[in-house]
């Protein structure tokens, strides 16, 4: 929620009071060491056990009462991890037109100025979380759409015959390509968003700022939300 790295996780359990309340510890409880998060979430891919911790939060927050009966709130862990699934899908193909469009601002401005619609700036100029996506399914499925098709428009741009070959081999428009191929139809079917990813959810890349996060390793930056924003000259 913080977008905090492990490093700076382990840190903040350490010094800051409002961590330690949430944990229940104590003022002088020493925390943990960074590299056991990391372990912690290889450890629950590889067993598929993100279901089951699911199911045991939810189960103590009914007990707490912190979940009402017959509320609105969804206990059930398969549709939570549905939506948490769907929303980092989309999050996904939106952070990579940032990080593309980034790279690009720094290594072919005039190229930029030239391709891009000045109405980008608005749509990837901002730092995107999940709390600025569409929350209705529709909504976000029509967004995902949007945004594909702005990533088809740029590869279209990028493909052309005037533009230069080193442009196209850029490691962010591999990894813009191969996350267009997972998450969309193919171009010639329409290019639309898929219902379903191409592949199983761990060979899928899941942040194009660390192309190994779906294998649970942990990078020293943070991969969780966009560094920086794209702001061309226009």
């Amino acid at each position: 929620m913080e977008g905090l790295t492990d490093r700076q996780t382990a840190d903040a359990v350490r010094d800051r009071l409002a961590w330690k309340y949430a944990l229940s510890l104590d003022l002088c409880d020493p925390g943990f060491d960074h590299s056991v998060l990391p372990e912690f979430r290889s450890r629950l891919v590889e067993g598929h056990a993100e279901q089951r911790l699911l199911d045991l939060f939810l189960e103590r927050c009914r007990e707490g009462g912190w979940l009402k009966a017959h509320g609105r709130q969804r206990t059930d862990s398969t549709h939570v991890l549905a939506k948490i699934r769907a929303l980092n899908r989309t999050l996904c193909v939106a952070q990579t037109m940032v990080y593309v469009l980034n790279v690009l601002s720094e290594v072919a401005p005039d190229w930029i100025l030239a391709h891009v619609p000045v109405e980008w700036v608005e749509r990837y100029g901002e730092r995107l979380e999940h709390e600025r996506l569409p929350k209705e399914e529709q909504e976000r499925q029509q967004y995902a759409n949007h945004v594909g098709t702005d990533g088809w428009t740029l590869l279209d741009a990028l493909e052309a015959p005037d533009t230069a070959d080193w442009m196209k081999t850029l490691p962010a428009i591999t990894t813009l390509r191969t996350i267009w191929e997972q998450q969309f139809e193919a171009r010639e079917q329409g290019g639309q968003w898929r219902q379903e990813p191409a592949l199983p959810a761990a060979q899928l890349i899941n942040s194009p700022y660390d192309l190994d996060a779906r294998k649970g390793r942990e990078k020293d930056h943070a991969v969780g939300g966009v560094q920086s924003a794209f702001h061309p000259n226009l």
